[in-house]
């Protein structure tokens, strides 16, 4: 009964998978003339800013319609116009979201000094930026900023040689595994063999963090002193058998660098890829 259990577990897991992959499939893409505002193209990442603009205007408006300050608050809602209008010539395909009457109306009110025609406008423009986020800014995000480690190469410290990203996770998975299946066989020289190449692996892995993080920082909450010290203790555990110290420090690291750097790059990658195979 147990193992039925498993099994239809099992089915169910690989269903749900399957079917959230169909799913993610199926969600609408942003329109090609969209990456001409985003890296590489676009090292400004002038969409992205463009929304923080949108966004600062917008509460500019509302905070001085609030005080009164009519002069300050039309200044602002002609910059939000401007930039608002805008969004339909950088990216034609979603000039249906983009409300330039209500923009402009927004304008003539804060010039005229009403503050209830200002709020009425800000809410129905506010309504068009939540139905164009709401459709499309997960999305957007997943492509255009969420980091893809596939183009990354990893220097082998001891040959030299550049392994893609992907090939090199797949080595060190696989001597990561190879270390417990040899201790728990009582195959203490093939346990530290693939140890000591684990290891080395893992530091190689660190090196390739400065291809995209150009700061210390990333690299150090996952291949910091935690990560460090579990290394030597591995290290220093191969060499005296001890299988119980060997499982403590590769939990450790499993946990503290192979989880917290999947966390950040291996769901969105994958996911990315799911909603782009051509990428």
């Amino acid at each position: 009964m147990r193992s039925l259990r498993i099994i239809l577990l099992l089915v169910f897991l690989l269903t749900s998978a399957a079917v959230a992959q169909e799913q993610a499939r199926t969600l609408p893409l942003p329109p090609d003339s969209l990456a001409q505002w985003y890296p590489p193209a676009n090292k400004r990442q002038v969409w992205l800013h463009t929304m923080f603009s949108l966004r600062r205007s917008m509460q500019a408006v509302g905070e001085y319609n609030a005080l009164g300050d009519h002069p300050r608050a039309a200044r602002w809602a002609e910059r939000f116009a401007r930039d608002y209008k805008r969004l339909a010539e950088m990216v034609p395909e979603w000039q249906d979201e983009i409300d330039g009457a209500q923009a402009e109306r927004l304008v003539a009110a804060a010039k005229q000094g009403d503050s209830s025609s200002v709020s009425s406008a800000l809410n129905r423009l506010g309504t068009t930026c939540r139905s164009c986020h709401n459709e499309n800014r997960a999305i957007v995000t997943l492509i255009y900023r969420m980091p893809d480690y596939k183009d990354v190469m990893v220097e082998n410290s001891d040959t030299m040689e550049e392994i893609p990203y992907p090939q090199h996770m797949e080595r060190i998975g696989t001597l990561m595994n190879r270390v417990k299946i040899a201790q728990e066989d009582g195959r203490h020289a093939a346990a530290q063999e693939a140890g000591s190449a684990f290891i080395a692996g893992v530091k190689d892995l660190a090196a390739s963090c400065g291809t995209c993080h150009k700061d210390d920082a990333p690299r150090a909450r996952i291949f910091g002193p935690t990560i460090q010290q579990a290394l030597v203790k591995l290290d220093g555990e191969l060499q005296q058998n001890n299988q119980k110290g060997t499982d403590e420090a590769l939990g450790t690291l499993g946990a503290y660098a192979c989880g917290r750097c999947h966390s950040i790059h291996k769901n969105g990658a994958e996911l990315r890829r799911a909603l782009l195979p051509r990428d």
